[in-house]
């Protein structure tokens, strides 16, 4: 048994499909498919059931996906451990670092991390890349990337990349906005399904997925699917809509910082809020030796962060 099969395993079990397994270490299906069979007959058990519609893991073969992944883990954490003990204390390491910032975290308290690395190791070449958009993840997963600063709501939106928690940004306020002449705009708050026969603005379903679809779910929460005229990649155009008359918007108070205050009104939607936290995410096979040097100066730094609005 090799790691490497065990980590072809684990990508046909987390996609269910050996076509994507297979383009995501860049190997043909075939050569999976065989891996996959030689790692059964080594455990002489069958790990999937699989016909020519679909694959499905066996009773065994669940409960190895979640041992492969801890064995893959420690390996990974090994691998850094180790570049760590032979790297940390070489100021004179030579390499190149790309990072990713979601707008607007390229200040604070990661742009205080880029300076402590580059005072620290002064001889690797960065690349920032900031990027309001959700597109991000992308690149990191395509290799663009070294190292991406992203904001979450929940762990479960970073997916299958390694990653640490920087900070615990802030408690966002969700908001309905809607021009100063709009009927709702003299109150000072006011519940999602009270929206429901409204016509909504939002941010671009393709530059910003998440965004996108969490208005979807929740509204669908309240009884029923937002009416979505027209979209915006940036705060600008869609606060600008929001004033044209176009829709109403539901967006984070944060975006206030944005507007135009005297031709749009924000109100609190009742009950709901936005926790969100600064994560920086790795793709797990990057053995780039500069990330665990980046890594290792974040132990250094503050972990909680407190930047209410």
């Amino acid at each position: 048994m090799t790691i490497n099969q065990i980590k072809y395993f684990i990508s046909v079990a987390k996609h269910l499909n050996f076509t994507k397994a297979a383009k995501e270490h860049y190997i043909a299906q075939t050569a999976i498919s065989q891996q996959i069979i030689n790692l059964e007959k080594e455990l002489n058990t069958v790990l999937f059931h699989r016909n020519k519609r679909t694959v499905q893991l066996t009773k065994a073969g669940a409960i190895f996906y979640e041992e492969a992944q801890h064995i893959v883990s420690i390996l990974e954490n090994a691998i850094l451990t180790t570049q760590q003990t032979t790297q940390i204390n070489s100021s004179n390491y030579q390499g190149a670092l790309t990072i990713g910032f979601q707008h607007p975290h390229q200040t604070g308290l990661a742009a205080s991390l880029v300076r402590n690395f580059c005072s620290t190791y002064p001889n690797v070449t960065l690349k920032l890349m900031p990027d309001f958009r959700d597109n991000l993840p992308k690149a990191l997963q395509e290799g663009d990337l070294d190292l991406v600063f992203y904001a979450v709501e929940t762990t479960n939106e970073i997916g299958d990349f390694s990653w640490k928690l920087i900070a615990h940004l802030f408690k966002n306020y969700l908001c309905a906005v809607v021009p100063t002449k709009h009927p709702l705009a003299k109150k000072n708050s006011v519940t999602r399904a009270a929206l429901a026969h409204e016509r909504f603005v939002h941010f671009d379903r393709h530059s910003s997925p998440m965004s996108y679809y969490r208005m979807l779910r929740d509204c669908e929460k309240c009884g029923f699917l937002p009416n979505i005229v027209a979209e915006a990649t940036d705060p600008e155009t869609l606060l600008f809509l929001v004033e044209s008359g176009t829709g109403i918007a539901v967006i984070p108070r944060c975006f206030e910082t944005n507007s135009n205050k005297d031709a749009v009104q924000f109100i609190n939607l009742i009950g709901e809020n936005e926790t969100t936290d600064l994560v920086v995410m790795w793709r797990q096979n990057n053995y780039n030796p500069a990330i665990s040097l980046f890594l290792s100066l974040i132990q250094n730094e503050k972990q909680e962060c407190q930047l209410s609005t």
